[in-house]
């Protein structure tokens, strides 16, 4: 078992901090899959094959499971290899890795002209080939996902140790759900089932990042954004599990009044680095520092921080965005709204309803796992509150938030209803 803190630790770079980024979204997006009740059995083991193949950018991904002494293919991107048995025995190269529970990496010194030649006749065949242990909570192997050839466009290449590494770690972290999704099956739609999903899938997202935290508490010389940017991530992390207990009628809303301007302030100030990476800048409209809504505190940052997040990705130039973005909180009779004004490549009118789906995304932005803006639109309708999105002519989009006044009771006198109604403010999304 490949641990987190003997990849990432040792040392920091930005390299590294966005590798780790890479390897959190991907643990997201998976768990993410494993927890939709809304897929089929297969359709949800085809989606994850498929995932976990664009992880490392592989030619072809399997995922196997073992029965007795064979390796069952139960989902492969090659359609005909589903359901072929291979022999576990002292001369495979699955063997150790099934004894030991510990990955592995094979390649082949055949020559790029050689090796294409014999994937016509034999599309199975590999040159560089990974194979992923999938355990237990005992760390017991129960499977094998196996990826061939590194495909990086029309190029096949080695894979290297960084992909074994950050496969290795996500794998590690979604192999109990994963367990428990493949010896329950069609089952797991039952609703006492879902609720260990769900546990499992917390346990699992919790570990790596207390992990990455202790290990970061021994480095010196960390930027100070590093340890508030990981509980960011967790927070994103977090998002898919939010979805499931919404829709279940199980999340506790703790509403309290919320002041926008310190909102936004701090909104901006823990995504600095990626405005920084991104180098975007960001113009704020003038807000009275006593305007505010009542809300759930930590919920609301986490969907201005999903809005945000998708904002400064789509208005970054290399995303085909001008470098500048811009909020603008209104307060109104009956509700507040704040409007994220992104200068993106905008969203086409037949996306403009289709992104608030789960697992729904753009194409022009690499890196999203489609469950942001699902997670902002339920949290936002928990509040009694609606998203809108429209075009920013002429370039982007507008997200707007808006959340209505909480009723006044019938007691209190005019002046008062006023003083509290001015306390009052919008909010507006963005997107992922």
């Amino acid at each position: 078992m490949i641990e987190v803190s003997n990849v990432f630790g040792g040392g920091f770079d930005k390299k590294k901090y966005f590798d780790l980024v890479h390897c959190f979204n991907g643990i997201q997006k998976f768990q993410g899959i494993l927890s939709n009740p809304d897929m089929s059995y297969m359709g949800t083991l085809e989606k994850l094959n498929n995932e976990i193949c664009n992880f490392v950018s592989a030619r072809q991904c399997a995922i196997n499971l073992f029965d007795g002494t064979e390796l069952v293919t139960i989902c492969s991107t090659r359609k005909e290899a589903n359901g072929e048995r291979k022999k576990i025995d002292d001369a495979s190269p699955y063997s150790k890795v099934f004894a030991s529970a510990t990955p592995s990496m094979l390649k082949s010194k055949i020559s790029d002209a050689d090796y294409r030649e014999m994937l016509k006749k034999k599309p199975g065949l590999s040159r560089s080939t990974m194979l992923i242990p999938l355990t237990t909570f005992s760390n017991e192997c129960f499977g094998i996902i196996v990826l061939t050839d590194k495909k990086i466009n029309d190029k096949l290449d080695f894979f290297e140790q960084g992909d074994l590494n950050q496969l290795s770690i996500a794998a590690n972290m979604i192999s109990p759900t994963l367990f428990w999704y493949t010896r329950e099956g069609e089952t797991r739609k039952n609703a006492e089932m879902k609720d260990d999903m769900l546990h499992a899938v917390i346990h699992d997202l919790k570990s790596p990042v207390f992990c990455l935290k202790k290990t970061l508490e021994e480095e010196k010389n960390l930027p100070e954004r590093v340890p508030h940017d990981l509980d960011l991530l967790y927070n994103r992390v977090v998002n898919s599990l939010d979805i499931s207990r919404v829709q279940g009628g199980k999340l506790k809303i703790n509403k309290e009044f919320i002041h926008v301007k310190q909102l936004l302030d701090e909104v901006i100030q823990n995504l600095a680095i990626y405005t920084d990476y991104y180098k975007v800048t960001i113009e704020v409209d003038d807000i009275d520092e006593n305007e505010g809504f009542d809300g759930d505190p930590d919920l609301m940052l986490r969907v201005f921080e999903n809005l945000f997040t998708n904002a400064i990705k789509h208005s970054g130039v290399e995303n085909g965005g001008t470098g500048s973005m811009k909020i603008k909180p209104e307060s109104g009779v009956s509700e507040i709204v704040v409007s994220i004004y992104d200068t993106g490549t905008g969203v086409p009118d037949t996306f403009k309803t289709m992104i608030f789906e789960k697992f729904t995304q753009l194409k022009s932005i690499s890196g999203s796992s489609g469950i942001g803006l699902s997670f902002c639109k339920l949290i936002a309708e928990a509040h009694e509150g609606r998203i809108e999105v429209e075009d920013n002519k002429p370039q982007g989009s507008i997200f707007k938030l808006i959340i209505p006044f909480a009723a006044e009771e019938d007691e209190e006198d005019e002046e008062e209803k006023k003083n509290k109604q001015s306390k009052k403010i919008a909010l507006a999304p963005v997107n992922l």
